[in-house]
C-alpha cells in the first residue's frame, strides 16, 4: 500500500466566530478512485472532527453532497480527489458552517 498523499484546500467557516472564514489545507491519502466525499470523511475522522459537510446516498442520486471544486459545482461523491484542489460551499445561500448551506 502506498503512503502517497495529496493536499486539498477547504474553506472553513464557524458562525460563532466573527470573520472566521478561512482556507485550511489537509493531507489525505492518494487512493486510486478516491472521491472528494471520501477525502472529507477521512479529514473528519482523522483530523477535524468538527468539519461540517452534507451527504446522503453516496451514489450520485440525491445531490446532498454538492460542493464547489476549483470553482465548478459538482457532487463530492462523484468527483475524483486531485492534489491542490480547492473546495468550498456550492451555493450563495446562507452559510451555516464550513461546506453546509441553508437549502430550505
Amino acid at each position: 500500500m502506498s503512503d502517497s498523499q495529496v493536499t486539498i484546500n477547504i474553506v472553513r467557516y464557524d458562525p460563532e466566530i466573527e470573520d472566521s472564514r478561512s482556507v485550511c489545507s489537509y493531507q489525505v491519502p492518494d487512493r486510486p478512485g478516491g472521491t472528494v466525499l471520501e477525502a472529507l470523511h477521512y479529514i473528519w475522522a482523522n483530523q477535524e472532527p468538527d468539519l461540517a459537510f452534507r451527504y446522503g446516498c453516496r451514489v450520485k442520486q440525491c445531490g446532498a453532497c454538492v460542493v464547489s471544486v476549483n470553482g465548478k459545482v459538482c457532487l463530492a461523491c462523484a468527483t475524483p480527489v486531485e492534489d491542490g484542489m480547492f473546495i468550498e460551499p456550492a451555493s450563495d445561500q446562507k452559510l451555516i458552517k464550513d461546506l453546509v448551506t441553508d437549502i430550505s
